[in-house]
């Protein structure tokens, strides 16, 4: 796509029980762009900000089918992309909890 940039790391090994990759996505367009998003076995903790707009956090639940989303334009997000036991683990939280399911926290 023109103007998405997307672009993955690998974990330091003492991040790699949990962590599968870290990811960034950035709209440098002036349009907003539709995606969809293929489950990919992972859920993820988004960091994400756009003009005007202070960074915002989002937890994307385990996903079972394809999700649409629109990125805004001017944006950027940097994401954690966790292995399943993670989500017991690190949040307390049942990972039933977040099947096709997104937290988004804008309390910054």
């Amino acid at each position: 796509m023109e103007n998405i940039e997307y672009e993955t790391l690998p974990p330091a090994e003492a991040f790699g029980t949990y962590v599968k990759f870290f990811w960034r996505l950035e709209n440098k367009d002036r349009e907003p762009r539709k995606v969809v998003i293929l489950p990919h076995g992972y859920f993820d903790l988004a960091f994400w900000r756009a003009d005007n707009i202070q960074f915002q956090s989002v937890l994307f639940g385990l996903g079972t089918i394809p999700a649409e989303y629109t990125i805004p334009p001017h944006s950027v997000s940097y994401c954690v992309s966790f292995k399943l036991l993670a989500a017991e683990y690190l949040l307390i939280q049942k990972i039933a909890s977040l099947i096709d399911q997104r937290q988004i926290d804008n309390e910054h």
